[in-house]
């Protein structure tokens, strides 16, 4: 929507000039103060005095009163009226009617009788009646209007060039010019602050009430909503305009943006910004790239030493997604031993990225206090988590790729509050907290390399020292990210990943951008994320009993060892199909010991051995085997059909397990 015009329409100053409030019962023993009426310019008073009568014809426009003692009486402008039942008192110089009870003085029956406000259209009226009465005011007379703070506010706002609008989660906004001319955007109901310093220096008055900001902004908030009002979802620190090209919030005090395209990155103001961004308490600024780039090797032994240089090319990669305008990011995980590490590797992450006064907090331990988090930073921290809830770890995997959190808005019975999208964060730990596979898939999980005071061989550095030379070197390292964003942007739609790849979007976007430094260390970077991928995987086989029992029901396994020292290999593939029931005794009959049969994630019912099957099928899967939900015979009963993924003699009789009404009397082998 366009700047408000300088001249607020009368339905908008009806609803914000303020007033008594009207109230139909008086306490006891109080006396009702009656409403003061604004007096007219002296020069009007003087032409009403001379001849009452007639400037009550000339105001109400009737030739004629019918006169019945003290009074005179005449057709009332206020409703429709036939006989006369309004009655004027000359020396009392007011009116009333008898039937709709309207009544005052002049500026009523002219406002009346011309369908005019006597309060809001004031000024108005007063004008009229001067040239109705043959009479000049002076600009300055003293008994002119004195304007009230919101006509003050409303006009001081105005001159701002205010623009607002509405998102999609139904929250007005407002962009607006700042004294030194640059644009800013917020929140109507954060609006407040602007409103009252603007009154106060457009007035120099020393307060304005609270009401009176509230139905200003209430006004506002009616207008972001107008059907013509456009439609925005603002953004944090990156979005994608509609010109292809990505946007930063650099977070300057003259919120200045930086727009990437795939050929060039610049510096622009926000007001030739093709989206808009929020600044929330705490975001800090971030400097422009710089025009010399830091080479790849060089930001890796200066700052990153603590990982080797494949998983660093993990970290660096993630960097790139971080900064990249999707709908869903992958998590990074970082557990190690105490002292390793990973906060620190997590802050200087948080300083490329998205710096903050609030450089890292817990992860909460109800979903629902997770959006107040995720509302405020791009790219949270999450520091010394030492467990993940399940509802949590639910949580995290669906706002990974896009999901929402929905909850009941306090106070309220009905009203819905939620948050949309995806961050990209880091999560560090000492244990490690992907437990449950749908989490476990969305996690990147970088090894560490170990100090020297812990057997390793990379040295510590003072983290103010590492600090202060980090955010020295920072523009020249967001110089190397932005080469490799813009790079991503060229070659983003002819890359073409391995059916199967995890994440595939962000993992597409990370190949692509990686593809600047070469394709060395493009494959280089594709081959440790595919074995982050295995290894998440190979974690949580050993996390659960029942997978090397399932393992093995797919491999001919024999021992080749000694009874102290056992060396297990395999000897061929096979396959095993039953009922759900069949595999829980089939798994019971390995003679498992105590210690397996307590374990809590040992299945104990069919129930629980059937949603493991369902959840550990991607894991399984990266350890090459298949497991598969089928139906066979003519009443379609229910089977689990367990093989190997290289068992071809399997697969030349595969099309017996699926063919439509078939019968297939498997059986284990």
């Amino acid at each position: 929507m366009g700047a408000i015009d300088e001249q607020v329409d009368a339905t908008l100053l009806a609803l914000l000039v303020a007033s008594e409030p009207e109230s139909n019962t008086v306490p006891k023993g109080r006396k009702v103060a009656k409403p003061k009426r604004r007096p007219f310019a002296a020069p009007i008073q003087k032409a009403i005095n001379k001849d009452v009568l007639a400037a009550y014809h000339k105001a109400s426009g009737q030739e004629e009163f019918t006169k019945r003692g003290a009074e005179y009486h005449f057709v009332c402008p206020s409703h429709d009226d036939t006989k006369p039942s309004a009655r004027l008192n000359p020396d009392k110089g007011s009116w009333t009617c008898d039937v709709c009870k309207a009544g005052g003085g002049i500026p009523e029956l002219y406002g009346t009788a011309h369908q005019l406000d006597s309060k809001t259209d004031f000024n108005r009226i007063e004008q009229e009646l001067a040239a109705l009465f043959g009479v000049e005011l002076e600009p300055d007379a003293p008994s002119a209007r004195k304007k009230s703070k919101v006509s003050i506010t409303m006009e001081a706002l105005a001159e701002r060039d205010i623009e607002l609008f509405h998102s999609s989660d139904g929250i007005g906004y407002v962009t607006y010019k700042e004294d030194d001319g640059h644009k800013e955007t917020c929140r109507l109901d954060q609006f407040d602050r602007f409103i009252t310093r603007l009154y106060l220096k457009a007035s120099g008055d020393v307060t304005i009430y609270p009401g009176a900001v509230a139905e200003i902004i209430k006004a506002l908030d009616a207008r972001a909503f107008d059907p013509t009002a456009p439609l925005r979802d603002p953004a944090l620190r990156v979005a994608m305009g509609g010109d292809g090209a990505i946007y930063y919030n650099l977070a300057t005090p003259d919120w200045k943006i930086l727009r990437s395209t795939r050929d060039r990155s610049e510096v622009i103001e926000y007001a030739d910004c093709q989206t808009p961004f929020l600044r929330t308490n705490g975001m800090l600024e971030l400097p422009p790239p710089a025009s010399d780039k830091m080479p790849l090797p060089e930001i890796h032994k200066r700052f990153f030493s603590i990982l080797d240089w494949e998983n660093f090319l993990l970290v660096f990669a993630y960097v790139c997604a971080a900064l990249f305008p999707g709908n869903e990011f992958p998590y990074l995980g970082l557990h190690a031993a105490s002292g390793s590490g990973k906060t620190l590797l997590a802050l200087l992450l948080k300083y490329l990225i998205d710096p903050d006064y609030i450089e890292s907090t817990r992860l909460p331990e109800d979903p629902r206090d997770l959006p107040a988090i995720l509302i405020h930073q791009h790219f949270p921290v999450f520091d010394n988590c030492s467990s993940i809830s399940n509802e949590m770890s639910d949580a995290l995997s669906q706002l990974s790729t896009g999901g929402s959190i929905a909850t009941r808005t306090l106070y309220t019975n009905f009203g819905l509050s939620s948050f949309h999208g995806s961050r990209p964060m880091p999560l560090t730990s000492i244990p490690d907290l992907a437990r449950l596979p749908d989490l476990a898939d969305r996690i990147i999980a970088p090894s560490f390399l170990r100090f020297t005071e812990m057997g390793g061989t990379v040295t510590r550095l003072p983290w103010e020292r590492l600090k202060k030379d980090f955010l020295i070197a920072r523009p020249a390292m967001l110089a190397t990210v932005w080469a490799a964003i813009r790079h991503g942007l060229r070659e983003m739609g002819s890359v073409a990943l391995p059916e199967g790849t995890r994440m595939m979007g962000p993992a597409t976007w990370m190949y692509a951008c990686m593809g600047y430094f070469g394709k060395d260390t493009q494959e280089a970077w594709f081959d440790t994320y595919q074995y982050d991928r295995a290894d998440t995987a190979a974690r949580l086989l050993d996390d659960y009993p029942i997978c090397p029992l399932i393992i093995q029901l797919a491999n001919n396994y024999k021992n080749i060892g000694t009874d102290k020292v056992p060396t297990w290999v395999s000897d061929g593939y096979k396959s095993w199909e039953g009922t759900a029931t069949a595999l829980l005794t089939k798994l019971h009959d390995n003679f498992l010991p105590d210690h397996i049969l307590k374990d809590r994630k040992w299945p104990t019912s069919v129930e629980m051995l059937g949603s493991q099957l369902y959840r550990l099928e991607g894991p399984l899967l990266r350890a090459g085997i298949i497991i598969e939900h089928i139906r066979v015979g003519k009443n379609r009963d229910r089977q689990i059909l367990i093989r190997h993924k290289d068992d071809l003699a399997l697969k030349s009789t595969e099309a017996v397990f699926h063919t439509n009404g078939a019968i297939h009397d498997g059986q284990s082998t």
